[in-house]
């Protein structure tokens, strides 16, 4: 997967940004504390309630988020579908982009056309 947004920023420093944010655990606090919040908007996320237990991690959105596709390669995140979908004239299946990085809903994985896998994570 690509980067959601275009980085200005040091491999170290997004080493060091990803630490912050993998050692950050959302459902054990209240309050999301500063130095974890500006780490990701630092990578141009928004921390957000994910999931049924609400805990907050950094969601980036993704610009290409909504095109059709039949592969990931062509996307920045997941090319995504839907349980319902049906098949191109050609057999393939077509999907959207990811809107954002978030890994939390109902759909299916398209790669090469082909439903891979699918499900609902929450």
């Amino acid at each position: 997967m690509n980067p959601p947004v275009e980085q200005k920023l040091s491999q170290s420093e997004l080493d060091s940004i990803y630490q912050v944010l993998d050692e950050y655990e959302g459902c054990i606090v209240s309050l999301i504390p500063q130095h974890v919040e500006e780490a990701c908007q630092s990578i141009g996320g928004t921390m957000k309630p994910q999931g049924m237990a609400g805990c907050f991690s950094c969601v980036q959105q993704y610009s290409d988020g909504g095109q059709f596709c039949t592969d990931g390669s062509e996307c920045q995140g997941d090319c995504r579908g839907w349980m319902d979908m049906e098949q191109t004239e050609g057999g393939d299946f077509a999907g959207q982009c990811a809107y954002d990085d978030s890994i939390f809903g109902c759909y299916s994985i398209i790669k090469e056309g082909k439903q891979v896998s699918g499900g609902c994570i929450d």
